[in-house]
């Protein structure tokens, strides 16, 4: 069964009042088929339900290398799990994004 994690980074996420965009890394475990359509799945659903929204999609190999959420000082959001996807990336989206952005939007 497939996961990734969820990572904001960015203006909207350094509690900086204006923003242009709501900056969205998904961390998936491997390169595999099934790891990668997972998070391609979820980055579909986030950007049908969170306008102004880019998300980065990257194994945790490339992060590793990459440094990325160290760099970006990214803050993580959730886990998101194939058999509750849905309803992990709604919360994720009332709790960690929701209200903030229909307020700075």
């Amino acid at each position: 069964m497939e996961n990734v994690a969820i990572y904001g980074f960015g203006s909207f996420f350094n509690n900086k009042l204006e923003f242009e965009d709501i900056d969205i890394l998904i961390l998936h475990s491997s390169t595999s088929y099934g790891s990668c359509q997972f998070s391609i799945w979820c980055k579909k659903y986030l950007l049908a339900k969170v306008p102004y929204t880019d998300i980065i999609m990257l194994s945790k190999l490339e992060e590793h290398q990459l440094s990325f959420i160290e760099k970006s000082k990214a803050k993580y959001l959730g886990n998101v799990y194939e058999k509750s996807a849905k309803n992990d990336l709604d919360i994720i989206i009332v709790k960690e994004i929701g209200i903030k952005a229909s307020i700075g939007l």
